[in-house]
Order: structure tokens, then sequence, then C-alpha cells
């Protein structure tokens, strides 16, 4: 199983909701196969869609106490092993350079 690798900033007071993109070769799955898990916390999976041939969307309730920082998002089957790690930041602050 693999996640698509990116970050993405999240606000706890008005976001408690991630998708996840990801591909398996599993070809049926619901939601109770998946073992979603942010920050070493186990969350729920709410929503699932087979977008096509492999790939999936999937949507989980972010975890509530998270402390700021840079928290790793990771996702497994009842059948796999953990997917390469992607990346939440809670409460960061935006910095933006020169455009």
């Amino acid at each position: 199983m693999d996640t698509r690798d990116n970050g993405v900033n999240f606000r706890s007071r008005k976001e408690e909701y991630l998708t996840l993109w990801f591909s398996t070769p599993t070809a049926q799955l619901s939601r109770k196969d998946l073992r979603p898990e942010i920050g070493g916390f186990g969350t729920q999976a709410l929503f699932l869609k087979n977008q096509d041939a492999g790939h999936w969307m999937l949507n989980i309730r972010i975890p509530p106490g998270l402390k700021t920082g840079r928290h790793p998002v990771r996702l497994r089957t009842a059948e796999s092993r953990f997917s390469n790690e992607c990346y939440i930041y809670v409460d960061c602050a935006t910095v933006v350079g020169d455009i």
C-alpha cells in the first residue's frame, strides 16, 4: 500500500477530517478493513470510495488534542503492513517568502 507523499497544514479549530488517496492491489475493501493512524493514534475510517483500478479515497477523523507540529499519517489494511508515512502539520504558522 502506498500513500501520496505530501504535507498538509491542518487547523485544529476549523478542520476535523482528512482525505487520503492510496493504492492497493486488494480488489475489495470496506471501512472496517482499514487501520488509519495519525501521530501514533488509531483513527476511524469514515468514508471509503474506489476511484478506479486499485486507487482509493478515504476520509478519516483527526484525533482530538494533537499538539502543534508535524504528525505522521499512515495506513494499513487488516492484511498489510503500514504504508509509507506522509505528514500533517497541526496549527503551524504559514510562512510566505518572496514571490
